[in-house]
């Protein structure tokens, strides 16, 4: 058998936190064994996704350390270690040990542990401590010895000795969290090349800009970005293929390292009970029984630009090529990396012209005097720009600091990097609530409309030398609906924005007007009279919707007409009624002869004629009503106003 080397070619360094790491190196025939040290909170990592891969298929199965959990392992041991703090409670686990001791006066005992006592003893004038005992049977006896008074203490128990010092050999490795070694091992029989890879945790890459503006007309900006890359590893990278990747892929870590043990129920042996002498009772009687990213395109020919972007883009050139990796993006570093252990670096890994435009930003959310010098990016670099601190230099001096977002080939953002103070802005608010009043009616609904108004005014005035473009940002609110202009320059998730030309030394507005609906409905044969009247005095109605609610509310007022009197009857029968209980009461109390009690006979006749004319009186009001109320609903049915 032999060990080889297989040393670090490539590192693929991604932006969820972890890299790729892939080693490549010749073995030679036979069985050969490449060790690898790892730092123990990576093993989880490299039991996960540890790729060998073998021109012959040769690759034997990797061998690693076991890290049972310490708890378990010392419960193998007879003596628990880690359940002392103290010789008396060492001593105690080992009763019945054959011990030698010698004291501190050079005294010495060998004998087996009786017992461990533990006593209080008064030291001193007013000192009271606890004092452990240690007594031993020895040829001569017993002895008992204050522990606080002995200096050695030796096991003569080989065995126990051995074992005592293994438990303490286990929980000293259990606290040592340095490194571990993973054993790759391959069977084969001629020399060839193999190769290694895995995933551990690293540093994010990351990754900033410098941006460089040119006042002369037709000149793209131009772009720097450099790629921060630190080896927080234990080895040298030499010659090294770095590929920085963007993106989020999911990446997690899993315990796999620590042996899991399933808990398992307790079962108590199968124990059957002897037999015992039984007592058997006679008969019972009969009657006692019962129960990305696409390629870098070459950068656009360049017009004369400044001493200043010139000069960067002689100075610097990409070392990086870009490139779509499924749904990820990646920069695949050109010349091979060296960069030595807990060391950093800076790569160029972007350079080039870049679509851009200047232009001031207003947002007076933000803030409401001054806009912001703001630059409209256009990514026309074919590369996904990964989101970082983009440095502006304009007039080939610094202009100030802004931050980029994640931005993909082709799409657009805007940056700001300073206060404008040649533009000074100014927003005024109007709101105009319930305005425009519109009526409806639909199969005996009423849809009463109003919209609320909003109209924002934006005034700007300029002291900048030159033209400018103030891009508006207007709040987007949800149930708004954008009326004047009628169409935004551009619209975010929550802003649209507006463009606003300024002449030099000029003054210009604009007027934002938005529009919220708000709808009431009312069922007509159920509405108040009152309320209908009002709907129908409110505004310039058609003709043919007036007419409408005027009948409605006609016919309304005749069925409310018709209903009150039937009520009214209805309450007089029940006059009636309470009155005759009056009067049979009393007649039950007088002489049939006698003339009031005829009287009052002759007064029950005539209520119940009264109640018989009542009663037919309210049917035909309610049966009138309720014909009204079918021919209403039918008039409204047919009613699309």
């Amino acid at each position: 058998m032999n060990t080889s080397k297989l040393p670090v070619c490539a590192v693929t360094l991604f932006s969820s936190g972890v890299a790729y790491t892939q080693r490549e190196g010749t073995i030679d025939s036979g069985e050969a064994t490449v060790p690898l040290t790892f730092r123990t909170n990576q093993i989880n990592d490299i039991l996960k996704s540890l790729v060998l891969l073998d021109e012959e298929g040769g690759a034997l199965p990797a061998i690693y350390p076991s890290q049972d959990p310490v708890e378990r392992t010392l419960q193998s041991f007879a003596v628990d270690v880690s359940a002392f703090s103290t010789r008396g409670e060492l001593l105690r686990q080992l009763r019945g040990v054959v011990l030698k001791i010698e004291t501190i006066s050079k005294e010495a005992f060998e004998g087996q542990i009786v017992a461990v006592e533990s006593e209080k003893q008064v030291r001193g004038e007013r000192s009271v401590v606890d004092v452990e005992t240690l007594t031993l049977i020895t040829a001569e006896g017993l002895v008992s010895v204050s522990l606080d008074k002995v200096r050695t203490i030796k096991l003569l128990d080989e065995r126990r000795d051995a074992e005592l010092r293994e438990a303490l050999t286990v929980l000293a490795g259990g606290a040592d969290d340095a490194r571990r070694t993973v054993q790759l091992r391959f069977a084969g029989k001629k020399k060839r090349k193999v190769q290694v890879g895995y995933i551990t945790e690293a540093p994010l890459w990351k990754i900033s800009y410098r941006l460089v503006l040119s006042d002369t007309e037709g000149q793209k900006p131009y772009i720097q970005g450099w790629a921060l890359v630190e080896n927080t590893t234990d080895e040298d990278w030499e010659g090294v293929q770095l590929t920085l990747v963007s993106g989020r892929p999911i990446s997690f870590i899993q315990d796999l390292y620590q042996p899991l043990y399933l808990p398992r129920p307790t079962v108590g042996p199968d124990i059957i009970p002897a037999a015992v002498p039984q007592v058997h009772e006679g008969v019972m009687s009969p009657f006692e029984s019962g129960g990305a990213v696409a390629m870098m395109a070459a950068p656009a020919p360049m017009a004369k630009r400044s001493l200043r972007a010139e000069s960067m883009r002689q100075s610097v050139v990409s070392q990086a090529e870009g490139r779509s990796a499924g749904e990820l993006f990646q920069y695949n570093i050109k010349a091979p990396v060296a960069l030595p252990r807990q060391q950093a670096a800076m790569i160029p890994v972007v350079s080039g012209d870049i679509g851009g435009e200047k232009i001031s930003l207003y947002n007076a959310d933000t803030d409401p005097k001054y806009p912001m010098n703001a630059i409209k990016l256009v990514n026309d670099t074919g590369l996904h720009l990964k989101a970082g601190p983009i440095t502006v230099f304009d007039g080939g001096t610094y202009a100030g600091d802004a931050r980029l977002g994640e931005v993909p080939p082709s799409d657009t953002r805007l940056i700001t990097y300073a206060v404008d103070l040649s533009i000074e802005g100014v927003r005024t608010d109007e709101l105009r609530n319930g305005n425009e009043l519109s009526l409806t009616i639909k199969r005996g609904v009423l849809t009463i409309t109003s919209k609320n108004r909003r109209e924002t005014l934006y005034k700007f005035t300029s002291k900048a030398a030159a033209p400018r473009t103030v891009l508006v940002e207007h709040p987007l609110w949800e149930g708004w609906t954008l009326v004047a202009p009628t169409e935004p320059t551009e619209t975010t998730r929550d802003r649209y924005r507006f463009a606003v030309s300024i002449a030099p030394g000029a003054s210009a507005s604009l007027s934002v007007a938005q529009e919220q609906a708000l709808g009431t409905t009312v069922v007509l044969l159920e509405a108040d009279t009152a309320q209908l009247t009002h709907y129908a005095s409110s505004g310039e109605l058609p003709s043919r919707l007036k007419e409408a609610l005027a009948v409605t509310i006609a016919r309304r007022r005749k069925i409310h007409e018709l209903e009150t009197n039937a009520d009214l009857l209805d309450r007089e029968r029940t006059q009636i009624h309470e009155e005759q209980g009056r009067i049979r009461g009393n007649l039950a109390a007088l002489d049939k002869e006698s003339p009031l009690y005829h009287r009052y006979l002759d007064e029950l006749n005539g209520q119940e004629n009264r109640l018989l004319e009542l009663r037919e009186e309210g049917n035909r009001l309610r049966k009138n009503a309720h014909d009204a109320q079918a021919e209403l609903k039918a008039f409204l049915d047919t009613l699309d106003l």
